[in-house]
Formats: structure tokens, sequence, C-alpha cells
């Protein structure tokens, strides 16, 4: 089944002829594989490929080796209250801040998932919600 022709994608981070050069790979070798947070899911119309996640969440900064970082994900209360979330996501040293600054343990920071190593989270020390006292504790 050809895919068809993309003309124009509503991001500034995809270029439609790279897409297009992509679908023509895939294809010629009719085998289509997703790295998270992107899924691909194949069925008799053929691939439909989806982002599974979330491109930035909220995180409290929980340890750190000086290099990378440990974080949960928090969520702000109707009343204003920063909590971790239940059952939210959890990372073990495999965030980094933007620009190599070493970030207190406490502090709450925006996460977004790398583009090049989809398994790193990246921040910015810079634009947090909350303060650092206000985050709940496991």
């Amino acid at each position: 089944m050809p895919f068809r022709d993309i003309k124009q994608l509503d991001t500034e981070y995809l270029d439609s002829n790279l897409v297009n050069t992509l679908l023509e790979s895939v294809e010629k070798r009719g085998k289509l594989t997703g790295i998270p947070p992107l899924r691909v899911q194949e069925d008799a119309g053929g691939y439909t490929v989806f982002f599974d996640g979330q491109a930035n969440i909220f995180a409290k900064i929980t340890d750190t080796d000086g290099t990378f970082y440990s974080w949960e994900e928090i969520d702000q209360t109707p009343d204003g209250v920063i909590e971790v979330r239940p059952g939210g996501l959890i990372g073990t040293l495999n965030a980094r801040e933007l620009d190599d600054n070493f970030t207190v343990t406490g502090t709450n920071v925006r996460l977004y998932r790398g583009i090049d190593s989809p398994e790193l989270w990246l921040f910015e020390n810079c634009c947090g919600i909350g303060s650092a006292s206000s985050a709940s504790s496991k």
C-alpha cells in the first residue's frame, strides 16, 4: 500500500521531505519499528506511527551523581499544592541539565524527552512549578 504524499507538517521539528523519504524507505522494506516514545501499529491498512508518551512533564529532582539526575513526576493540585503524581513516571539517573549547571535535589523542573536519545530527559533549571519545599515526599 503506497503512503500518501505529505505536503506540509504542522511542526517546527519535522520536514515534510524527510518524512516522505522515511515513508518511501519503510514502504520498500515493508517493516517499521519505533523507539519510545514513538510506537508503531500494523494492520491490514498499513502502519500507524504515533507518539505514545508525553513530550514534557513536570518533575521533582530526587538525586544526582553530579552529571545525571533522578526524578519523580509531579502535579499541581487545584488548590496549588505540588505533590508527587500517584503512578507517575520515575527516572533513575536519566535526566541531564541542558546548560550543565548543578541543580539542587528537591527542585521542581520541566523535563523534555531527548530527541537523539528518547530514554534521556533534559531540563533547564528555569521553568519549574512551585517551590521545592511545597513538594511532598515519598
